[in-house]
């Protein structure tokens, strides 16, 4: 596909079009604003809607479910395996992490009420306490797993 430009005879490759459009698209004086900045203003009000409330309660409780179910097992273990000491370090590690997980959640519920509550337009989304609890579980696990080990030795 050769294409011609409106006023010359020449033909123009894909590459030589794309910058003759580019430099056709410059505007003088213009500047974009940093990506993701928190310093512009929304122009359009945010609509408080109840399915907006409903979703971070439904999200709360699904963060609530998990940590009492890590909860429930860490105390089971703790209170069945108060005899055996391999059982009961397992528990203890597991306590923190399931605390964590319970303060996290209640945490991520209050931040986000608050911010439809003003209207904020965001960002609701959270990337490194997922991660970061997730983390922590893993260690748990792993280093359940390494004093399995260790005391089997």
């Amino acid at each position: 596909p050769v294409s011609r430009d409106n006023n010359t005879t020449t033909a123009l490759s894909a590459e030589e079009r794309y910058e003759s459009h580019q430099k056709k698209m410059i505007v003088p004086g213009y500047e974009d604003l940093p990506i993701g900045s928190l310093l512009l203003e929304r122009k359009v009000p945010v609509k408080l809607e109840p399915k907006g409330f409903m979703a971070v309660e439904r999200t709360f409780l699904l963060w609530m479910h998990s940590a009492l179910w890590l909860l429930a097992a860490s105390l089971t273990i703790i209170s069945y395996g108060y005899q055996d000491p391999q059982k009961l370090i397992y528990g203890m590690i597991l306590l923190p992490v399931a605390l964590a997980f319970i303060c996290y959640a209640l945490y991520r519920y209050i931040v986000r009420i608050r911010m439809m509550r003003r209207k904020a337009p965001g960002p609701y989304e959270d990337i490194a306490g997922p991660t970061v609890l997730a983390l922590a579980l893993m260690t748990a696990i792993v280093a359940q797993f390494g004093f399995k080990l260790y005391f089997m030795v």
